[in-house]
C-alpha cells in the first residue's frame, strides 16, 4: 500500500477547502462585477490543481450546470402545460412479478415501465416488451382544447392493434400487460421507490 506524503495530504485539504468554498458561495447579490469576481476566485482557487484536474473539474461543473438547466426547463414546461389545462396520456408496460422480499413466504409487487418509442423485434432481448413494434409513443401531450379521454381511448386502440399484429392477445390478457393512464406528468417508472412489506 502506497503511503501518502504530507504534501499530498495538504493538497487534498486545500482542494477540499476550495470545493467547499465554491459549494457554499453566497447567492448573487446584484453587484455588477459578479462575473469578474467569480472568474478571479476560480483562477486563484484552481491554481492549486494540476491542469488535468482543472479540466476535469470544469468539465464536470459544465455538465452539471447543463443537466440542471435541462431539468429545470423540463419541469417548467410540464408545469406550464398542466397549468394551462393540459394532460399527458401515458402507456405503461405492467409487470406483476417484481420480487419484493422473502417476508411471509415471499411477496411480489406490480410496477409500470413507460413504453419506449421505437422498434425492438428481438424477443431474446429482455427489454423487448417495453418497445412498440408499431412505434406507439409512451407519452402523448394533450392540450387543454383536446379531450384527454378521447386521446386515451385512441391510444388504447392503437396499443391493442399493435398487440393483435404481434399475435400477443392469445398469450396474455391485454389489461395485464399494458395500462394507459391520463396524468399530470409524462410517463415515469412506478413505483419510484421499491415498496416494503406491510
Amino acid at each position: 500500500m502506497q503511503e501518502t506524503t504530507n504534501e499530498e495530504t495538504d493538497l487534498q485539504k486545500a482542494q477540499g477547502a476550495f470545493l467547499s468554498a465554491v459549494t457554499n458561495m453566497p447567492a448573487y447579490d446584484g453587484s455588477q462585477n459578479l462575473e469578474s469576481s467569480m472568474a478571479n476566485a476560480l483562477v486563484q482557487g484552481l491554481s492549486i490543481f494540476s491542469a488535468d484536474s482543472v479540466k476535469e473539474m470544469l468539465s464536470l461543473a459544465l455538465n452539471s450546470v447543463t443537466e440542471y438547466d435541462r431539468k429545470v426547463r423540463y419541469e417548467a414546461d410540464i408545469q406550464e402545460h398542466v397549468a394551462a389545462g393540459g394532460k399527458y396520456v401515458n402507456i405503461y408496460v405492467i409487470d406483476h412479478d417484481n420480487y419484493g422480499d422473502s417476508a411471509e413466504g415471499g411477496w411480489y409487487y406490480t410496477s409500470g415501465t413507460p413504453m419506449s418509442i421505437g422498434y425492438n423485434h428481438d424477443r431474446a432481448n429482455p427489454d423487448w416488451r417495453y418497445h412498440s413494434d408499431d412505434n406507439v409513443r409512451g407519452t402523448t401531450k394533450v392540450h387543454a382544447l383536446d379531450d384527454a379521454e378521447r386521446v386515451a381511448h385512441e391510444v388504447d386502440i392503437a396499443v391493442e392493434k399493435a398487440r393483435v399484429n404481434n399475435g400477443e392477445l392469445d398469450d396474455i390478457v391485454y389489461e395485464e400487460l399494458y395500462r394507459v393512464k391520463i396524468e399530470d406528468r409524462p410517463a415515469e417508472y412506478w413505483p419510484a421507490v421499491k415498496p416494503h412489506y406491510q
